[in-house]
Order: C-alpha cells, then sequence, then structure tokens
C-alpha cells in the first residue's frame, strides 16, 4: 500500500507537521485518503501534498474521501478542497472537535457529505457551514450542541439529509431550518426539545422522514406539519404529549407510519386522519388512552399497536391489531420490505 506525505504548517512551530496519507480502495467510497493519528489544531493556509505515491493509474483527482482516524481536529485546512478537487466526503467523526471554525469550509463548494458525528462540539454560530453549497448530507449526531444560531444552516439549499440526534437543543426557531428547502430527512430526536415555533417546518415541504422522538414535547402547535405534503414517516414517541389537534396532520396527505406511543395522550379525535388516505402503520401503545374509536382511522390502514387494556370498538375487519410487547414493523428502513423495531424503544 502507497502512502503520500502531506505537510502542514502550524503557527506555533517552525518545522512541519507531517501526515501520512493512506490511499485505500473500497466498493463504497471508491478511493479514499485516510490521516490517522494527527493533531490539528492552529492550521497556517500552507498546505502541500507529494503526488508521486498514487496507487496506480489514480491521482489526486480520483480521491472522493477524506478520512481523519483517531485524530483532533478543530481547524479543516482549507487547501485540501483544491488539492482534492473532486472531493466527495470529508470524515471527520469522532475527531475530538470542540469548537467548530466557521470557515472550515469556505472553499468546499463541490463537497457533498461531511460526518462531524460524536464529537464534542457544544455551539453552532451563524453561517457555520458557509462555502459548502453544495452540500447534500450533514452528521452533527452525538455532540453536546445546546446552542445554534438562526442563521447557521445559511447557504446550504441542496441539503438532502441532516442528522442531528443526541444533543442538547431546547426549541427551533421559525429560522433555523428555513435554508434547508431540500430536506427530504430529518432526525431531531434525543434533544432537549419542549418548544416549537408554529412555522419551524414551513420551509421544509419535501420532508419525507422526521424524526422527534424522546425530547421534551408536550404540546404541538396545530398548524406545525401544515407544509408536508410529502411527510411519509413521523416518530413522536418517547416524549410528554397529553393531546392532539384534530387538525395537527391534516395536511400530512402522504403520511403512512406514525409513532405516538409513550406518551400522555388521552384519546384520539375523531377526524383526525381524514385526510391521510394513505396511512398504513400507527403505534399508540404505552399512553393513557382507555378507549379506541376505528372510526378515526381511514379505510385503507393495516396495524394498529395498542395496550392490551384498551377497549375498541368499530373496528374494521382489515385491520390487523396488535397488543402487547411485540416486535412492531417499520415502513421506512427499507420501504418495499417491511422490518421491524422493538416496541419498548
Amino acid at each position: 500500500m502507497k502512502v503520500s506525505i502531506i505537510f502542514i504548517t502550524l503557527f506555533a512551530y517552525i518545522s512541519a507537521t507531517t501526515l501520512k496519507c493512506q490511499f485505500t480502495k473500497n466498493t463504497v467510497f471508491s478511493y479514499v485518503c485516510e490521516i490517522r493519528k494527527v493533531e490539528l489544531i492552529d492550521v497556517a493556509d500552507e498546505f502541500i501534498v507529494e503526488h508521486d505515491d498514487h496507487q496506480k493509474d489514480k491521482s489526486d483527482s480520483d480521491v472522493k474521501m477524506v478520512s481523519f482516524i483517531d485524530s483532533t481536529i478543530n481547524v479543516v485546512p482549507n487547501q485540501i478542497f483544491s488539492i482534492f478537487p473532486n472531493l466527495d466526503i470529508l470524515d471527520l467523526v469522532n475527531t475530538r472537535i470542540k469548537k467548530w471554525n466557521r470557515d472550515n469550509l469556505k472553499s468546499a463548494k463541490h463537497l457533498r457529505r461531511i460526518w462531524l458525528a460524536y464529537n464534542q462540539i457544544e455551539e453552532l454560530f451563524d453561517n457555520s457551514f458557509i462555502g459548502a453549497t453544495g452540500l447534500e448530507n450533514l452528521l452533527l449526531d452525538n455532540n453536546k450542541i445546546s446552542k445554534i444560531g438562526d442563521k447557521t444552516f445559511n447557504g446550504l439549499s441542496q441539503v438532502k439529509s441532516l442528522e442531528f440526534q443526541n444533543n442538547f437543543i431546547k426549541t427551533l426557531s421559525e429560522k433555523l431550518l428555513a435554508p434547508l428547502k431540500k430536506l427530504k430527512e430529518l432526525n431531531l430526536s434525543e434533544n432537549k426539545i419542549s418548544h416549537f415555533d408554529e412555522n419551524a417546518f414551513h420551509n421544509n415541504g419535501r420532508l419525507e422522514f422526521l424524526n422527534l422522538a424522546s425530547n421534551n414535547i408536550t404540546v404541538l402547535p396545530e398548524k406545525l406539519f401544515h407544509s408536508q405534503l410529502d411527510l411519509t414517516i413521523l416518530y413522536l414517541h418517547n416524549n410528554q404529549i397529553t393531546k392532539l389537534s384534530p387538525e395537527l396532520f391534516a395536511d400530512c396527505s402522504a403520511l403512512m407510519e406514525l409513532r405516538l406511543d409513550h406518551n400522555r395522550i388521552l384519546e384520539i379525535p375523531l377526524g383526525m386522519f381524514t385526510n391521510n388516505q394513505m396511512f398504513k402503520l400507527l403505534n399508540i401503545m404505552h399512553n393513557d388512552i382507555d378507549k379506541f374509536n376505528g372510526k378515526v382511522l381511514p379505510e385503507e390502514m393495516e396495524l394498529l399497536y395498542l395496550d392490551e387494556s384498551v377497549e375498541t370498538e368499530n373496528i374494521m375487519a382489515t385491520l390487523e391489531i396488535i397488543r402487547g410487547e411485540k416486535k412492531v414493523s417499520s415502513l421506512w428502513t427499507q420501504p418495499d420490505k417491511v422490518v421491524e423495531y422493538s416496541a419498548a424503544e
């Protein structure tokens, strides 16, 4: 396996820090530059790569992914994006990042995916990803983010997937997600969210998957999902919701799966799913529901998950009711094949 030497000059030192870029191939990410065991806290502008050690018939233009492994990174040398002009993925997972520099991606206009999961980031400022105008996939899960500027995602009009689970944000403002107009998958589970602006998802009309599970939600504004015409899967389980507005899902005409289990809901209002003619799966286990009226469901409904103690009436003959702690089907992970998750999750 051939090795290319990368030189980065640090502000605090006269001599250059030498990084070994190990070029590897794999079936998923094609041609990858792996950099191991480095510490980049303050990086100067100079960034030089030797070009002689690529694998056979490969060059800088073939590198699709740069991955920092077992490293500490706070500043990304912007020259990396000119050295590898077709760079698709920047992997900074578990690189001990504490503070994200808003200039890190100022030259990353061709980058499509950045992975920042499992770090120690506590705050994101306005324009945190400025320059990465082609970004489609952003992983920020499993950090310590509690503060986030309303303009953090400015310029990210192409993002389709945002993973933000297991952080510490408490509110969703109207402006935060507004730039993400092409967003299809959004995971905000395992945060501390207790408050939404009514128009928090107003500009995210292409959402297909939304996970708000395991937060501190007690109230959902009536118009919160009024722009979600394409929403297929919605997870709201493991919250503190007590009441649902009859109009809450009125505009979600594509809704197929809804998890409301592990809340404090007293009843499902009649007429709630009148406009949800594609609805297939509803989980309302572990709530405070005593009696369930089947008239609330559309005729197309297939699976209903209920506690064993809940009384039922007007249940369609074609509806399958599953009670107790059993495996629960999900339509999302593989849309062409029903998969299962634990009912206790």
